[in-house]
């Protein structure tokens, strides 16, 4: 692979990476860190406690944006069209799970409403 070629792909994937990390971070990452954190008997029943907290609060911000990269990566190997879907999809589950942690502290009357809310937030954005 030229230099030219490798400096493209390493554009490329940075800039699908980063926004799949920080959906994933607000939607995903942070409403779990938080339910563990009001939580800690689960952590301590688990024996986490220093670097094995640290090391499983960022394997729990990482890998599912990294897995969603990782399909990606693969998928442009076949077709970059399908590729592209692909990176939209995932940015439409991890903006709706953004968009649903937001909605969350609001009091909706429904559940219904409220997962219609957090798709048409991650229907935005895209």
């Amino acid at each position: 692979m030229s230099d030219a070629r490798r400096g493209v792909w390493r554009a490329r994937t940075t800039d699908e990476l980063l926004p799949l990390l920080g959906l994933a971070g607000f939607g995903y990452a942070l409403p779990l860190l938080d339910l563990l954190g009001t939580n800690p008997e689960f952590l301590v029943s688990h024996y986490l406690t220093g670097g094995a907290l640290v090391l499983a609060a960022i394997v729990v911000a990482t890998v599912p944006p990294l897995v969603a990269l990782a399909t990606v990566a693969v998928t442009h190997l076949v077709s970059d069209r399908a590729a592209r879907l692909l990176w939209a999809g995932w940015v439409l589950v991890f903006g709706a799970m953004a968009a649903g942690s937001l909605l969350r502290h609001l009091d909706l009357p429904s559940d219904a409403l409220q997962a219609l809310l957090a798709l048409a937030g991650g229907i935005a954005v895209l």
